[in-house]
Protein backbone atom coordinates (compact mmCIF):
# COMPACT_ATOMS: atom_id res chain seq x y z
CA UNK A 1 0.00 0.00 0.00
CA UNK A 2 1.32 3.43 -0.88
CA UNK A 3 1.14 5.54 2.28
CA UNK A 4 2.77 8.62 0.78
CA UNK A 5 1.01 11.55 -0.88
CA UNK A 6 2.41 10.81 -4.35
CA UNK A 7 2.88 8.04 -6.85
CA UNK A 8 5.35 5.29 -5.92
CA UNK A 9 7.38 4.37 -8.99
CA UNK A 10 9.80 1.55 -9.73
CA UNK A 11 8.20 -0.64 -7.05
CA UNK A 12 10.39 -3.75 -7.09
CA UNK A 13 11.51 -6.60 -4.88
CA UNK A 14 14.67 -8.68 -4.57
CA UNK A 15 15.36 -11.71 -2.41
CA UNK A 16 18.23 -14.12 -1.90
CA UNK A 17 17.74 -17.67 -0.69
CA UNK A 18 21.04 -19.53 -0.59
CA UNK A 19 22.31 -19.63 -4.18
CA UNK A 20 19.01 -18.38 -5.60
CA UNK A 21 18.33 -14.74 -6.38
CA UNK A 22 14.78 -13.74 -7.34
CA UNK A 23 13.09 -10.43 -7.95
CA UNK A 24 10.91 -8.39 -10.19
CA UNK A 25 8.53 -5.51 -10.56
CA UNK A 26 5.33 -5.38 -8.52
CA UNK A 27 2.41 -5.08 -10.91
CA UNK A 28 3.07 -2.23 -13.32
CA UNK A 29 5.80 -0.85 -11.04
CA UNK A 30 3.59 2.08 -10.05
CA UNK A 31 1.34 2.40 -7.00
CA UNK A 32 -1.10 5.28 -6.54
CA UNK A 33 -1.46 6.87 -3.10
CA UNK A 34 -4.08 5.07 -1.03
CA UNK A 35 -4.19 2.14 -3.48
CA UNK A 36 -4.89 -1.25 -1.95
CA UNK A 37 -1.89 -3.42 -1.14
CA UNK A 38 -0.26 -5.10 -4.13
CA UNK A 39 0.18 -8.86 -3.90
CA UNK A 40 2.83 -10.91 -5.67
CA UNK A 41 3.08 -14.70 -5.70
CA UNK A 42 6.82 -15.27 -5.58
CA UNK A 43 6.62 -19.00 -6.06
CA UNK A 44 9.36 -19.24 -3.44
CA UNK A 45 9.39 -18.52 0.24
CA UNK A 46 11.81 -18.22 3.12
CA UNK A 47 13.19 -21.39 4.60
CA UNK A 48 12.51 -20.89 8.26
CA UNK A 49 11.33 -17.80 10.07
CA UNK A 50 13.30 -15.19 8.16
CA UNK A 51 14.18 -14.11 4.64
CA UNK A 52 16.71 -11.83 3.02
CA UNK A 53 14.27 -9.80 1.00
CA UNK A 54 13.75 -6.11 0.16
CA UNK A 55 11.19 -3.91 -1.49
CA UNK A 56 12.26 -0.66 -3.15
CA UNK A 57 10.20 2.26 -4.45
CA UNK A 58 11.02 5.78 -5.53
CA UNK A 59 8.80 8.75 -4.76
CA UNK A 60 8.10 11.87 -6.79
CA UNK A 61 11.02 13.69 -5.11
CA UNK A 62 13.47 11.02 -6.29
CA UNK A 63 13.96 9.53 -2.82
CA UNK A 64 14.41 5.76 -2.77
CA UNK A 65 12.60 3.91 0.01
CA UNK A 66 13.92 0.52 1.08
CA UNK A 67 12.11 -1.97 3.30
CA UNK A 68 13.50 -5.28 4.51
CA UNK A 69 11.63 -8.45 5.36
CA UNK A 70 12.73 -8.11 8.98
CA UNK A 71 11.00 -4.72 9.34
CA UNK A 72 13.83 -2.27 8.78
CA UNK A 73 13.33 0.86 6.66
CA UNK A 74 15.76 3.27 5.06
CA UNK A 75 15.26 6.35 2.90
CA UNK A 76 17.98 7.33 0.46
CA UNK A 77 17.95 10.82 -0.99
CA UNK A 78 18.98 11.09 -4.66
CA UNK A 79 22.44 12.14 -3.48
CA UNK A 80 22.75 9.18 -1.11
CA UNK A 81 21.49 6.81 -3.80
CA UNK A 82 24.14 8.09 -6.19
CA UNK A 83 26.85 7.27 -3.63
CA UNK A 84 25.40 3.80 -2.98
CA UNK A 85 24.89 3.02 -6.68
CA UNK A 86 21.82 2.68 -8.82
CA UNK A 87 21.80 -1.07 -9.21
CA UNK A 88 19.19 -3.08 -7.42
CA UNK A 89 21.89 -5.24 -5.84
CA UNK A 90 23.43 -2.08 -4.35
CA UNK A 91 20.18 -1.34 -2.52
CA UNK A 92 20.02 -4.94 -1.34
CA UNK A 93 23.52 -4.59 0.14
CA UNK A 94 22.43 -1.44 2.03
CA UNK A 95 19.90 -3.56 3.90
CA UNK A 96 21.89 -6.82 4.04
CA UNK A 97 25.60 -5.94 3.87
CA UNK A 98 26.76 -9.40 5.05
CA UNK A 99 24.75 -11.43 2.53
CA UNK A 100 26.68 -12.55 -0.54
CA UNK A 101 24.69 -12.12 -3.74
CA UNK A 102 24.70 -15.17 -6.01
CA UNK A 103 26.45 -14.63 -9.36
CA UNK A 104 24.37 -13.51 -12.35
CA UNK A 105 22.55 -16.26 -14.19
CA UNK A 106 23.37 -17.16 -17.76
CA UNK A 107 20.51 -16.71 -20.21
CA UNK A 108 19.57 -19.73 -22.25
CA UNK A 109 20.99 -19.50 -25.75
CA UNK A 110 23.57 -16.90 -24.71
CA UNK A 111 27.29 -17.48 -24.63
CA UNK A 112 27.94 -14.54 -22.29
CA UNK A 113 26.71 -13.80 -18.82
CA UNK A 114 23.50 -11.86 -19.09
CA UNK A 115 24.11 -9.82 -15.98
CA UNK A 116 21.34 -9.44 -13.49
CA UNK A 117 17.99 -8.69 -15.07
CA UNK A 118 17.00 -6.91 -11.86
CA UNK A 119 20.16 -4.87 -11.43
CA UNK A 120 19.25 -1.50 -12.96
CA UNK A 121 16.71 0.53 -11.02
Amino acid sequence: MSAGPGLAVALMYLGVDGNTKYGGVVGTGHLQPGAPPAHVDLGIGPRGSSATFIWVARNIDGDNHLWSYDGRYKRLSPRQAKRVGHKFGDYFRVMYPKIVMPPPRRQLGSSADSGDEFEEL
